[in-house]
């Protein structure tokens, strides 16, 4: 619904990105395969779904269909080290992918704190390295007080009078992302993954070691990242990690 909504804002599709998109829908389609034979057929030119639809072409709109993740490929088109953004299908992990067409890891990441001065160089070295045979993950996280999965929580949040009670009333929510980084042997693109959830943050926590982790990792921000995270306000943030250390076992 999100896609059909926003489609001229969430996707991206550069020229010269075609093959790797291809690449990348051939991949996926034949991974569903493998696991669900009777719900998923590669086909000459089309991927068949699960009611018998054809998707087609096999781009980057037909591997997303397939799947509940947002899409991101990024190419070294100049083959000189710059990664670009050249496709995407983004619904809920970021806003405004279209606006982002053709953006360098800087540009995607601007708004990180401490990017372009600490983890910049080593993002490029990453992609330097990334194998097909070794795909990476990581997961990331923050806090949310509505249970929509579309991106921009905080030009929904309540003042930050109100956080506080809605904190205690079991109004806030865990927003989680669940990364991937994949080189494709082909084609050389390197595809970006991001499932998202969204859960009440007492379901997924209380008597959980998540909630002291969560903590930890609160308590270890810097004062930027507490910006970036929407928790630098000292009263909410304070009841927040007493909620945490309240529901950890």
């Amino acid at each position: 619904r999100v896609l059909a909504e926003r489609r001229a804002e969430a996707t991206v599709s550069r020229p010269g990105s075609e093959a790797a998109q291809e690449e990348v829908c051939r991949a996926i389609a034949l991974h569903l395969q493998a696991r669900h034979p009777a719900a998923f057929a590669l086909e000459a030119g089309a991927v068949r779904g699960p009611e018998g639809e054809e998707l087609s072409p096999l781009d980057l709109d037909a591997a997303a269909a397939l799947v509940e993740e947002d899409l991101v490929v990024m190419r070294d088109a100049g083959g000189e080290g710059v990664w670009t953004m050249e496709a995407a299908s983004v619904c809920f992990s970021f806003a405004g992918a279209a606006e982002r067409a053709g953006a360098p890891l800087g540009g995607l990441h601007g708004a990180v704190p401490g990017y372009a001065s600490d983890l910049g160089r080593p993002m490029d070295r990453l992609f330097r390295g990334l194998h097909p045979a070794r795909p990476l993950w990581r997961s990331n996280w923050s806090l949310q007080f509505d249970a929509s999965r579309v991106p921009d929580e905080n030009a929904r949040r309540p003042p930050a009078g109100e956080l506080v009670a809605r904190l205690e009333g079991g109004g806030a929510f865990l927003r989680a992302e669940y990364q991937t980084l994949r080189k494709f042997p082909v084609t050389g693109c390197v595809l970006f993954t991001i499932l998202t959830r969204v859960d009440p943050l007492d379901d997924q926590l209380e008597g959980s070691p998540a909630a002291a982790r969560l903590a930890a990792s609160i308590r270890g921000l810097s004062p930027g990242m507490l910006e970036y995270k929407a928790l630098d306000d000292d009263a909410f943030r304070a009841a927040l990690l007493a909620h945490l250390d309240r529901i950890s076992p």
